[in-house]
């Protein structure tokens, strides 16, 4: 009898638990509603849906003149959901969106991404990057392509015989070290680039029709043929340097350079400054080989800027005076200029210099040659030009 009772207790406990499961097994959640995006697109263009990772991404065309802190976009989603933040005619997408939608008991977060397509390009001699032979220039052009995978290489020839139209870049950059030739004077020759007529004709038609340059060492020097300063003395003038790199330069120490403009200048900003002296970043570390390869500016006493006056600064001042430019970066104490900004102005685009025995892309000893300064200077560089062909 005392079994019999223990069973019936089993048997009624069990068939409770049962009814309990049934209970919720038959739970009126809403588990079946759809919460996914059906298209989100911003004035016609229509946005790449990715389910797998849940992410929108919308990349209009430039010219288009958008504000990306004042978008208006339009999104069809499923019957019955529900979305936060709501979609407004006034939405800031400087920074990507997480949208959170809402759908009877379920829900789901996409992440949504709007960006405006430049176009711009790596200029350079070769007719491909794989065939450059200097590596400074390859070092270069490949971070480019990497970081910017909608940018393109353009070869001189393809702008000399019009099999590339220059105008449809928003910005272009020719990076030269011409590193197999002497500093002085050959290299600030560009001999095959500023002596050909059809080269410079295009470069500084698009120029002067609102077109934006970067120019980074030995490249510099077309700012003489390409109409950016008026006269041939006012292109950079001090260059030197070697061909191989000194064998006991990487333990020179670190090389930094200073920045000398306006502090909040959009070139300066993410800048790893040293944390003695916040106006200097170091270009070189410790430990890299060195050519020391540089075509910079120059306002020392044998210069044509020394009648500007006594002091470093009254001589910069007078250099940005009749160069119609600013002065951005210099060495340690102002003497040696190495970025200088010329921009928009009279219709012609806006134009970047960088010139520096600290600014290299390849390092002979293998060892990586950068503290990030170079490639952020050259990324804000680049920010910039992109950022002036909008206006």
């Amino acid at each position: 009898m005392k079994k019999y009772l223990i069973y019936l207790i089993l048997i009624t406990i069990s068939a409770g638990l049962f009814s309990a499961c049934e209970e919720e097994y038959n739970s009126p959640l809403n588990l079946d509603a759809d919460v996914k995006i059906k298209s989100f697109s911003v004035d016609g263009t229509e946005g790449e849906i990715d389910e797998a990772n849940k992410t929108v991404t919308v990349t209009i065309e430039s010219g288009s003149n958008i504000d990306l802190s004042n978008i208006s976009p339009e999104i069809v989603l499923p019957a019955g959901a529900v979305i936060t933040p709501a979609i407004t005619s006034s939405m800031d997408f400087t920074n990507p969106v997480e949208f959170t939608i809402v759908n009877g008991d379920i829900y789901c977060q996409y992440t949504v991404t709007v960006s405006e397509k430049f176009y711009f390009a790596f200029l350079g001699e070769p007719a491909n990057v794989s065939a450059m032979t200097i590596l400074d220039d390859q070092k270069a052009a490949e971070w480019f392509l990497k970081k910017y995978p909608s940018a393109e290489y353009v070869s001189f020839s393809q702008v000399a015989d019009g099999t590339v139209d220059l105008s449809k870049y928003n910005a272009v950059w020719y990076h030269s070290d011409q590193g197999t030739r002497p500093c002085w004077p050959d290299a600030q020759m560009l001999y095959g680039v500023a002596d050909n007529s059809a080269i410079v004709s295009k470069l500084k038609t698009y120029y002067e029709n609102g077109g934006n340059i970067l120019l980074t060492n030995f490249a510099g020097s077309l700012v003489d043929e390409l109409g950016i300063v008026s006269e041939a003395k006012f292109a950079p003038n001090n260059a030197f340097g070697d061909i191989e790199a000194n064998p006991d330069s990487y333990n020179w120490g670190d090389w930094d350079l200073r920045w000398y403009g306006n502090p909040e200048n959009p070139i300066a900003q993410g800048l790893n400054y040293k944390s003695d002296d916040p106006t200097k970043f170091i270009m070189l570390p410790n430990g890299v080989a060195r050519r020391n390869r540089t075509n910079q500016y120059n306002v020392d006493d044998w210069t044509d800027y020394a009648v500007g006056g006594s002091t470093i600064e009254e001589r910069v001042a007078y250099f940005e005076t009749v160069n119609n430019c600013e002065v951005l970066v210099s060495n340690w104490n102002g003497m040696e200029i190495n970025l200088v900004l010329w921009d928009k102005h009279d219709g012609k685009g806006a134009a970047i210099f960088i010139g520096s025995g600290t600014y290299d892309w390849y390092a002979e000893n293998d060892v990586e040659n950068t503290a990030g300064n170079r490639e952020k200077l050259t990324s804000n560089s680049i920010a910039y030009l992109l950022a002036k062909s909008k206006e």
